[in-house]
């Protein structure tokens, strides 16, 4: 193995056993070595996995779209818990 395959970054998109699809990135040292990781240890089918030049970018960007996941569910449930209020206002009525 020469040294310009060693520690390469991989992003990979997959989908666990339990149905969940799940994104992340490791490092390794060939894409098929990457690629056998996700199929046999993780027992996912492999969506996609590409070469990443820098994981911390990638990070950042999860980061980024989990605040927004999260402030969505947040008004997901507060406008829930309006519509329930409500109902029960009605129904008390």
């Amino acid at each position: 193995m020469n040294d310009s395959s060693v520690n390469k970054a991989w992003e990979f998109e997959c989908v666990l056993e339990s149905g969940q699809e799940l994104k992340s990135w490791f490092y390794s040292d060939t894409k098929q070595d990457a690629s056998n990781r996700v199929k046999n240890f993780m027992g996912a089918k492999l969506i996609s996995i590409k070469e990443i030049s820098d994981p911390l970018e990638i990070r950042k960007k999860q980061a980024e779209s989990d605040k927004i996941r999260d402030a969505l569910a947040k008004t997901r449930q507060e406008e829930f818990e309006i519509r329930q209020n409500l109902k029960n206002k009605q129904n008390n009525e």
